[in-house]
C-alpha cells in the first residue's frame, strides 16, 4: 500500500524522487513533504521531493513544421 494525497476530491498516489533514484532506502513520506502534481495520461501523480529550488511558469504550446508527427512529441515552450 503507497502513500497518496486528497487533492480537491481526487485521490492522487504519491512516489517518493528517493525511493525512485534509489538514494535512500527506507525513505518516509510525511505531511511536511513538498509534492509536485504532474498529469500523466489523464491521471494525477504526485512525485515527493525534499525542495524546490527555481519555479519559472511555462506555457506549452502543440508543435507544427511536421514535428507533431514524430513520436514522443506533445508540445514545446520557450
Amino acid at each position: 500500500v503507497g502513500h497518496c494525497i486528497d487533492l480537491r476530491g481526487v485521490v492522487v498516489p504519491l512516489f517518493d524522487i528517493d525511493q525512485i533514484l534509489k538514494n535512500q532506502t527506507n525513505a518516509r513520506v510525511s505531511n511536511e513533504d513538498i509534492a509536485m502534481i504532474f498529469s500523466v495520461r489523464d491521471q494525477l501523480i504526485g512525485l515527493v521531493v525534499k525542495d524546490i529550488l527555481h519555479t519559472q511558469q511555462i506555457v506549452i504550446k502543440p508543435l507544427t513544421n511536421g514535428i507533431h508527427s514524430q513520436r514522443g512529441w506533445i508540445g514545446s515552450c520557450v
